[in-house]
């Protein structure tokens, strides 16, 4: 939508929809610069294509035992950053299954 802005969509209601959404909204799977996989758990108000992501896929592409949370926001661009989208059906993720036990851990 972004690419499109001020061709097809008018570049404030580009704007006012990123602001409602965020770049990557959350449950967007994400590929980053080490070529980790996880998912976006949260936005950043001030960041908005620097959201909270949970890795779950490690750089050799395994799956990871244990997911690992990065505030994006709070590491250096240049350091760490969003590649890309990845369909979460290509890692064979159901992603309602993620974030249920992602909201049983944060119960405990």
């Amino acid at each position: 939508i972004k690419g499109l802005s001020g061709k097809h969509f008018e570049p404030k209601t580009v704007t006012a929809f990123e602001d409602l959404i965020g770049v990557y909204p959350v449950g967007t799977m994400v590929r980053l610069t080490t070529n980790e996989v996880g998912i976006v758990t949260n936005t950043n108000a001030t960041h908005k294509d620097r959201p909270v992501v949970k890795i779950t896929y490690g750089e050799d592409g395994s799956e990871l035992d244990e997911t690992k949370e990065l505030d994006l926001a709070k590491i250096e661009v240049d350091k760490l950053s969003i590649i890309g989208s990845v369909d979460p059906l290509s890692r064979n993720m159901d992603m309602g299954g993620f974030f249920a036990k992602e909201g049983d851990r944060e119960a405990t």
